[in-house]
């Protein structure tokens, strides 16, 4: 009977509750992501989102004595980063989509990249763009992290979390929220992360 349990387990290890190992997610430094053309011009398209799509806010218009409220559009890369972590994460990548309305070129581009490379590595590459105004900073970096220890302990603590997980983008989302009153260190935080990923993450433990 033991011999015949033994052999079921072999075989059908799913019965009997084994552990399936997950992998994790490759991050983009395993791959070769950043030397395909349409990655490399993608990720100028997301640093002009950045730079430029800001979120709409809801305002009221009174026009004769009614008050007619419009909604703004929430496209900036934040709200779309807020929306892929917080889900769901459809809706962030639409918000992306949304703030590259007026060229369907980019769009189509975007989409490409997610069904080449998929979500995450896709995410992962919104939140390594940065410009040469902002390039990796590993001494800003550990500053700017080093405050968010002793101010913003919460968002500091969720990306040491995530980062442990190896949850590269919600880590980085994190990061970027306690420094979101600052979108000149959110680049640098970007930037180092894309450039010399194993020092900066080291800063958060």
């Amino acid at each position: 009977m033991k011999q015949l349990v033994l052999i079921s387990m072999l075989f059908y290890p799913a019965l009997y509750g084994s552990p399936v190992a997950s992998t994790p997610a490759k991050s983009i430094l395993q791959t070769d992501i950043l030397k395909d053309p349409l990655v490399i011009d993608a990720m100028k398209n997301f640093q002009w989102q950045w730079d430029n799509c800001k979120d709409g806010s809801n305002f009221k218009v009174n026009i004769n004595g009614l008050v007619i409220y419009n909604s703004g559009d929430n496209y900036s890369v934040f709200s779309a980063l807020e929306r892929k972590v917080k889900g769901p994460g459809d809706d962030g990548f639409n918000m992306l989509l949304n703030g590259q309305r007026h060229n369907a070129c980019i769009q189509a581009e975007y989409r490409n990249i997610m069904q080449k490379y998929g979500a995450e590595l896709f995410w992962e590459l919104v939140c390594s763009s940065s410009d040469a105004r902002h390039p990796a900073n590993l001494s800003d970096a550990r500053a700017n992290i080093d405050w968010l220890r002793g101010h913003n302990s919460s968002s500091y603590l969720s990306a040491k979390r995530d980062f442990s997980n190896k949850q590269y983008v919600s880590a980085m989302y994190w990061l970027m929220w306690g420094q979101r009153h600052n979108p000149s260190i959110q680049e640098t935080f970007r930037g180092t992360f894309r450039d010399q990923r194993d020092n900066f993450i080291k800063l958060s433990n």
